[in-house]
């Protein structure tokens, strides 16, 4: 899988080519990613969303993982349309603020492809 360098030190993984994309964030640093049935979002911040209000979904899995070294809260679901969705956020700590990244994957699958990409995430 081609790494894809998606901010200054963070790198992912992804099963597909990505170009930059538009992104709009509030108060913080964002940059999206498209390719063929896959976008991302990355969005650094003091308002980057720490990804708390996702737990009263009935469909959504919520649990905590040490992704590339840190610590994350990682949400996944499935939005309108079938559309999976998954999402990592990683507070803050003493090498960068909080950042929360998120995939979305093509509708009818399952949210593996987004979930394994934000899994696949190293920090230098």
């Amino acid at each position: 899988m081609p790494e894809f360098e998606v901010a200054p030190g963070l790198s992912l993984d992804s099963p597909v080519e990505l170009a930059a994309a538009d992104a709009e964030a509030i108060d913080s640093r964002a940059a999206a990613w498209e390719g063929p049935g896959l976008h991302v979002v990355v969005d650094e911040g003091e308002l980057a969303d720490p990804l708390l209000s996702y737990g009263a979904r009935p469909d959504a899995a919520v649990r905590e993982e040490t992704i590339g070294g840190r610590r994350a809260r990682v949400v996944t679901f499935t939005l309108e349309g079938g559309v999976p969705f998954a999402a990592a956020h990683f507070p803050a700590d003493d090498r960068r603020g909080p950042l929360t990244i998120s995939a979305t994957g093509t509708a009818g699958e399952s949210t593996d492809v987004p979930l394994h990409l934000l899994r696949s995430v190293t920090f230098s």
